[in-house]
């Protein structure tokens, strides 16, 4: 007999790769687009809420200085500022009186007001002799009073805001709070102090690097923020500072104890 063919074993068929599905990348995008969108409504709705729970009172622009707030700032001046350090304690004093009795921030004081007010920091400078470090300070002040007509004296639209600035090493972070802090815009700069004084003053220059906003301790928004600006100090001491900015506004600080 004729020996029989072996059949021959048939190739077998590879599996063919099979394309990526593009469906959890389109999921991942379709995602967070709507992520942003949801970010961007809480933000409103939480702004909306924080005017909500505020007292009526928060919402209506602070009442304006009076003369009549102004006992001891008003006092006229005497010709000739005595230099002895009970007479720089004195005109700290009234200054301090002077601008918590204008109050706001000194937005929107009497002209007669911040004139009195202008009068006793440039007293109180001449006393204490251009009292000033130079140095970057540190802790934690409230703004008292400015004649700035920027957003630096807190004002937000109608409303006025609690100004204070934290420093920490060389960086500067200021900020104003609304409706107890609900609402929130900080800037961060760093501060140097310049080589050269300005007009005789100490002077520190102000390097803005960027703002952001919180909503409920939230933060929503951040962006750089370039800009260079200076102080000159026309009085410090450990709790008070006196300062020109190149704006040629006055600013009067308390340090908030600890």
């Amino acid at each position: 007999p004729q020996p029989q063919p072996q059949p021959q074993p048939q190739p077998q068929p590879q599996p063919q790769p099979q394309p990526r599905s593009s469906l959890p990348h389109a999921l991942a995008r379709t995602l967070t687009m709507a992520l942003r969108r949801a970010m961007a409504t809480v933000a409103k709705l939480s702004l909306v809420l924080a005017l909500a729970a505020a007292p009526a009172a928060a919402l209506r622009p602070r009442a304006r200085s009076t003369i009549a707030g102004l006992r001891p700032a008003l006092r006229p001046l005497r010709a000739g500022v005595d230099a002895t350090p009970t007479a720089v304690e004195d005109l700290k004093a009234e200054l301090l009186a002077g601008a918590l009795a204008v109050g706001n921030n000194g937005v929107g004081a009497e002209p007669a007001a911040a004139e009195a007010v202008d009068a006793l920091a440039a007293a109180l400078e001449e006393a204490a002799g251009k009292r000033g470090t130079g140095a970057v300070p540190s802790g934690v002040w409230d703004l008292l009073y400015t004649d700035s007509k920027g957003g630096s004296s807190g004002q937000v639209g109608p409303l006025v805001g609690e100004v204070t600035q934290t420093f920490e090493g060389d960086r500067l972070i200021n900020s104003v709070a609304l409706f107890g802090g609900a609402f929130r815009v900080s800037l961060r700069a760093e501060c140097k102090p310049l080589e050269l004084e300005k007009g005789g003053r100490k002077t520190l220059r102000i390097g803005f690097e960027e703002v952001w906003v919180q909503v409920f301790g939230v933060e929503v928004t951040r962006k750089p923020n370039g800009g260079v600006g200076s102080w000159a100090m026309m009085y410090e001491d450990d709790d008070l500072r006196v300062m020109k900015t190149n704006q040629d506004s006055i600013f009067i600080l308390q340090k908030r104890q600890e």
